[in-house]
Parts: C-alpha cells; sequence; structure tokens
C-alpha cells in the first residue's frame, strides 16, 4: 500500500511513477569545483544542450540541476519542452560529458564572460559540424548561446575549438 500511494503521489507531482535510476560518471572530477563546459545529449528524442557552468558541485551537480522539475534552473528540461513544443518529458537516456576550462581566473572567476564567450563559439562549431558531417548523429541543439565580444579573442577561440572536437568526437564515438 505505502508504494501505490508513493507512485500515486509521484505522478501528481509530475515525477516517474517507476522511482530507480542509473547514473555513471567515469571521473569524479566532474563533481570538483571548477569551472566546466559541458554538453548534455539525450538520446531518445535526440536533444543535444551546450552550456558552462562554476556550479560548486561541478558539472554533476549543474547536470543536477538540468533534470530538476525545478523551473528557475532546469534549462535543458525547459529547451526540450520549448523545441519540441511539448508539454512534458520523461527523459531515457541521457548522458553528460563535461571539459574542465583552464585554471585561470578569466575562467574560473566568478565573472562569467569569458566561459560564455567559449560556451558561443563551441555551440556555432558543433552545429557547424553536426551540420556538415554525414557522420554525425541526427540531433536537435537545443541550447542557446549569446554571442559575447571575448569571442574575438585567439585564446578563446583556439580553446573553443579544442573543446567542440572533443564534443563531437564524443557525440559519434557514442
Amino acid at each position: 500500500m505505502l508504494s501505490l500511494n508513493l507512485s500515486e503521489k509521484s505522478r501528481h507531482l509530475g515525477l516517474p511513477s517507476n522511482l530507480s535510476d542509473f547514473a555513471f560518471a567515469s571521473r569524479c572530477a566532474l563533481a570538483g569545483r571548477s569551472a566546466f563546459l559541458y554538453a548534455v545529449r539525450e538520446r531518445q528524442i535526440g536533444a543535444l544542450y551546450i552550456g558552462q557552468t562554476r556550479n560548486p558541485n561541478g558539472a554533476l551537480g549543474r547536470f543536477a540541476q538540468h533534470l530538476s522539475w525545478d523551473t528557475d534552473s532546469n534549462t535543458f528540461r525547459r529547451r526540450v519542452l520549448a523545441v519540441f513544443n511539448i508539454d512534458e518529458v520523461e527523459f531515457e537516456n541521457i548522458e553528460l560529458l563535461g571539459i574542465p576550462l583552464p585554471d585561470e581566473p578569466r575562467y574560473q572567476n566568478a565573472a562569467r564572460d569569458y566561459r560564455e564567450a567559449v560556451e558561443s563559439l563551441v555551440h556555432d562549431y558543433v552545429l557547424e559540424s553536426l551540420t556538415n558531417s554525414e557522420s554525425a548523429p541526427r540531433l536537435c541543439l537545443v541550447s542557446r548561446a549569446y554571442r559575447h565580444p571575448y569571442r574575438k579573442d585567439k585564446d578563446v577561440d583556439a580553446l573553443a575549438r579544442r573543446i567542440s572536437q572533443e564534443i563531437c568526437v564524443w557525440l559519434e564515438r557514442t
């Protein structure tokens, strides 16, 4: 009876009725207190999200926020709903790739200007690769990126190109 009540309450809250789940992380560094650029992919619907974070719990902490039902921090969930024009979604196969940004103040401090510039360039480079490559998986890039002026910085561009390449290899390999 308890499980039935829990299941009914879960459904009422918009939570899935099956409460068991599975997660795998290849390195604990993803939970570290550092700045990251990351990609989230949901295989079943073919959604890809690229973002940046300096979350106290690293890329994993930000990933948890993206999957939550909290309307303030679940940007991935909200973008999927908006782009695919649906009212709700239960993610089935979702993956995270977190790439630590260099240990330099311009990437690691509270101001996010440089992180946003990298994110913006990575967004463009990955979109270009997905569009032009026949071997790239069919994905819909649901994130948005702001065209920050620091995109013109040569070091920012070089970093973004390296990260973009890593994301594209990950997308094609998995």
